[in-house]
């Protein structure tokens, strides 16, 4: 067991060892947990409570540049997981604590920490008796163990997860119901049960009161229509685009009545843009992406999101046959993501994906090639080798092979 008398200066943040701007976690501390603790969480307790308390005082603190916070919160999530694994939980594990690590979890998906969160929920699930907590802990918890399941395309463990979460909430809630109807249905739709997503939808729909909760569940409902459409290959397919715009417009009437919410306004612009893009509407899909992209500038919004709107801008500008348009779009959009993402996360994949497409309708094999191998390798290093975005990319670069293959026959 860990004896906090023995060093109590480390119990009060000096445990965090700083020096030529390098933050980590003291050796003691992580020698005390890898070494000398025991496996009753009642005689921790303290301990534990100080490596939660720790995170909170981290992420509050102003004299901390983000970069510090990142490594200082990375390596206390790496203790919490050797702690979870060693640790045996009792009822000393109160809603309290449980709350804070779930914080946790989360921080850590934030920042694309997606194995290690997913980690310390298992070691939770398996050996905490989760059910002793009041319904919202539980709830929050099973909530956010589905979306790091969802993360890895786990879908029957996602789809369990949230229907925990569900019912772990009072008939009585029926807002946050709505709310976690909608996220199970998020899941339902990923896993390509779109019959499970609309029914799920359509529950949420008529469970939440606001009308801009409203305004979600209706969009969701619309990319439900979309996938379906995407996934159909017969003449069905324009049937589901049809219904997908008839959802995008309820949507979107009700965001235009609240500029306050600039964020969900630029995003059903761009919702609208896709379904016209998808049924060869070019002209029209770049006026919505554009409007997209007008509101986001005008309200400073998330320059990530304004990296997707030129994304999008340069996709219809490929099909209009605008290739130098097309490039410079796509251009400032991986500029963007670079800048602020860096070229090793998710989010530089999709839009490096746009640059592919640019090459191979532009007849550039061998630069769609390159692109497209360097989309395959941030997914399968990201995401893993089985999630579905890692196996498109795979099945895509294979694809650009063939081409290559076939035109230098």
């Amino acid at each position: 067991m860990f004896n906090p008398t023995v060093r109590k200066d480390l119990l009060n943040n000096s445990w965090i060892e700083q020096s030529n701007n390098a933050v980590k976690m003291h050796p003691l501390i992580r020698e005390s947990i890898e070494g000398k603790m025991n496996w009753s969480y009642s005689q921790n307790k303290k301990f534990f409570e100080s490596v939660l308390e720790s995170y909170d005082s981290v992420i509050k603190n102003e004299h901390y540049d983000e970069n510090s916070k990142l490594n200082i919160c990375l390596d206390i999530c790496k203790t919490v997981k050797i702690m979870t694994e060693k640790i045996e939980f009792d009822e000393c594990f109160d809603d309290a604590h449980f709350n804070t690590l779930i914080d946790l979890f989360e921080y850590c998906f934030r920042h694309y920490q997606y194995k290690l969160e997913k980690d310390i929920c298992e070691n939770v699930l398996k050996k905490c008796m989760i059910f002793r907590f009041n319904g919202k802990t539980l709830a929050k918890f099973h909530s956010v163990a589905g979306k790091v399941y969802q993360r890895f395309a786990d879908y029957d463990n996602a789809i369990s997860q949230f229907g925990t979460a569900v019912n772990c909430l009072p008939d009585s809630d029926e807002v946050e119901r709505g709310r976690m109807l909608r996220k199970l249905g998020e899941v339902y739709r990923k896993a390509s049960k779109y019959d499970e997503a609309l029914e799920t939808d359509q529950k949420a729909l008529n469970l939440l009161k606001d009308e801009l909760d409203k305004a979600e569940a209706q969009n969701a409902i619309g990319v439900v229509f979309i996938n379906m459409g995407q996934a159909c290959k017969d003449e069905q397919k324009q049937n589901y685009y049809n219904q997908a715009e008839k959802w995008y417009k309820l949507a979107d009437a009700i965001r235009e009545k609240h500029p306050e919410r600039p964020a969900d306004l630029a995003f059903s612009k761009h919702n609208l843009g896709t379904v016209y893009h998808l049924t060869g509407r070019y002209k029209d899909a770049l006026e919505k992406h554009e409007e997209g992209l007008k509101i986001r500038k005008d309200n400073h919004l998330s320059e990530t999101e304004v990296a997707a709107s030129y994304a999008w801008i340069g996709s219809d500008y490929l099909k209009l046959k605008e290739y130098d348009l097309a490039k410079e779009n796509i251009d400032k959009a991986l500029e963007i993501i670079e800048r602020l993402l860096g070229t090793e996360h998710p989010d530089y994949a999709w839009k490096l994906n746009t640059l592919v497409t640019y090459y191979i309708e532009t007849g550039n094999l061998e630069e769609a090639g390159t692109n497209a191998e360097k989309v395959y390798d941030i997914r399968s290093k990201v995401l893993g080798e089985e999630h579905q975005y890692t196996i498109q990319a795979k099945n895509r670069l294979e694809e650009i092979h063939e081409m290559y293959a076939h035109k230098n026959i």
